[in-house]
């Protein structure tokens, strides 16, 4: 490690920390603590990677947010190419104060991965997958892959469909895997193999300091600037970064996952059904409803996805409204037991689907390992858009006819049949497998695990549409207090609404203070900080984004 620090080596000094003991943010405009060329120069030429300023052609690409509504503007962005060039660049930024933001694909839907005036680290670069088929950790003996954390889940699955393997990962392919894992991670296969966070056997992570750690289950070894090891017996690095979500404890450069072998068959069931058309009237609530009465029976196996939405929609002159799409994945031995276990739904009116739309028309697709069936999806759009989500616990299937009517009513504002809605949900189904592993292992919210749903609706609009806004926003509001009114107050933190009031409990339930506590033995100056992140109560007067 001290072979990193032989171009560009700088003692830590100390800071100007005020009273409150966080460190205050040195802003460019301010010439009494921003660094000189000078600096900035050294800085530079000590990277394996580039350094984009504004002026570059590439700044806004290495910089975008998927949530474009929050527009952020970095002094400059370092394309890390090294776990050396993030240490340098976390000790440059505590050197001089200056506020550190963390990204790789930019699909945080609050705009937490980049912050105005910021040194922003772009780890997209760093794109090892190194396969093994044989490691040994204090509980598991098996195969694991060892994964660059600029990598992008289409590449992961890609390259281990080549060895036989797949990993619990994302479904949108260019979602990258840092901050997807440590806010939990759902996926098409948690009901098999668990959430990702239960997948992982170690990670690297710098520190505040410019240590960094390599972190596993009961055991953290530290390398400080100076080359200087030391290990420790201890959990809490491990237990807090798998769920208490990304750039706050510190930089992820690699993580260790378990990896599976790939099973004979991923079953693939889709229908696109109508809420309402001219000639079948309205069957939304019927189709909704077999769907909240049936899913609990699915077996493990089963994963996946309902979308639906209230849209007003013509293809082809024919005139309905809102849509229901089933996309479900079977992983598991058996053609047979799929066939047998998908009945209530394959079985279900098919003749309602909406077979009138190219590729819409209810089936059965068998694919002969994941990445076949991952190369199916689409993928998530930019733009401006608010979204709000609510874990759904087991019990709320108790009453699948009030399910029902809630979300038929938030599609549809006020029930009117004639006049379409503007949010549009999607539904992951979760439970399963995670429900095996101790709420105590890692610090996620324990609905996470004990949930079948975790339902996401939002609100999108362009230039063509920005006039309604506001009664876009007012209605996804509104499905957001009544959602959590009846069903519980419990958030997925990577698909958080931004002026979500009761973040902590919604996020980690009881583990706030514990992450806390693991937040600032770590980060004392609350050196890393983002919108409704450990710590940020803390600081509640930094500099809000710019909001479109």
């Amino acid at each position: 490690m001290a072979a990193v620090w032989c171009v560009f080596s700088f003692a830590i000094i100390m800071l100007a920390i005020p009273s409150d003991g966080y460190m205050s943010y040195c802003l460019s405009k301010n010439p009494d603590c921003w660094p000189l060329d000078s600096s900035f120069s050294a800085f530079t030429k000590s990277l394996d990677g580039a350094m984009v300023s504004p002026s570059d052609g590439i700044y806004k690409n290495v910089s975008l947010l998927m949530n474009t509504r929050y527009t952020r503007r970095p002094y400059f962005v370092v394309m890390a190419e090294s776990l050396g060039d993030v240490q340098k660049t976390v000790v440059f930024a505590r050197k001089h104060q200056i506020r550190l933001s963390i990204m790789v694909s930019g699909h945080d839907y609050i705009g937490r991965s980049a912050a105005d005036d910021s040194i922003l680290i772009n780890l997209s670069r760093m794109q090892s997958v190194n396969v093994k088929k044989m490691v040994s950790y204090k509980n598991y003996n098996g195969p694991a892959a060892v994964v660059g954390i600029g990598n992008r889940w289409a590449r992961v699955y890609q390259e281990l469909s080549k060895y036989g393997y797949v990993i619990v990962g994302g479904s949108s392919p260019t979602v990258a895997m840092g901050g997807y894992m440590t806010g939990g991670g759902h996926s098409p296969m948690v009901r098999m193999f668990g959430l990702a966070v239960d997948n992982v056997l170690e990670f690297t992570i710098v520190l505040a300091d410019g240590r960094v750690a390599k972190v596993l289950e009961g055991k953290t070894e530290f390398t400080d600037v100076n080359g200087k090891v030391t290990v420790v017996k201890e959990n809490d690095l491990f237990w807090a970064v798998r769920g208490g979500g990304g750039g706050v404890f510190g930089v992820l450069t690699s993580i260790t996952y378990k990896i599976h072998p790939e099973l004979p068959n991923y079953v693939r069931y889709v229908c696109l059904y109508p809420w309402h058309s001219d000639s079948m009237g309205f069957i939304g609530d019927s189709v909704l409803l077999n769907y909240f009465s049936n899913i609990r029976n699915l077996p493990r196996n089963w994963g996946g996805y309902l979308l639906f939405n209230g849209h007003n929609l013509k293809p082809r002159g024919v005139n309905f409204m809102g849509t229901l799409l089933f996309s479900l994945l079977y992983s598991g031995d058996s053609y047979t037991h799929a066939m047998e276990t998908i009945k209530p739904f394959w079985e279900f009116h098919r003749e309602w689907s909406l077979s009138i739309v190219p590729g819409a028309e209810c089936r059965i697709t068998n694919y002969t390992n994941f990445w076949e069936y991952e190369k199916t999806i689409d993928d998530t759009h930019y733009g401006d858009q608010y979204i709000s989500n609510v874990l759904l616990t087991n019990q709320s299937l108790d009453s699948p006819i009030e399910l029902t009517k809630v979300f038929s009513k938030q599609l549809l504002p006020g029930g009117r049949r004639s006049q379409g809605g503007v949010i549009s949900c999607t539904s992951c189904l979760i439970g399963g497998k995670s429900e095996d592993f101790h709420d105590d292992s890692a610090s996620v919210n324990p609905n996470l695990r004990h949930g079948w749903s975790s339902m996401s609706c939002g609100v999108g609009w362009d230039k063509s549409t920005l006039k309604y806004r506001n009664y876009f926003l007012s209605q996804i509001d509104g499905w957001q207090t009544e959602v959590h009114t009846r069903f519980g107050k419990n958030v997925y933190y990577n698909e958080p609404p931004y002026d979500l009031v009761y973040w902590k409990m919604a996020y980690w339930k009881d583990n706030y203070a514990k992450l806390l506590e693991i937040k600032l033995k770590y980060d004392p100056e609350l050196m890393f900080r983002c919108h409704h992140c450990v710590g940020s109560d803390l600081t509640p007067n930094d500099g809000k984004p710019i909001v479109g």
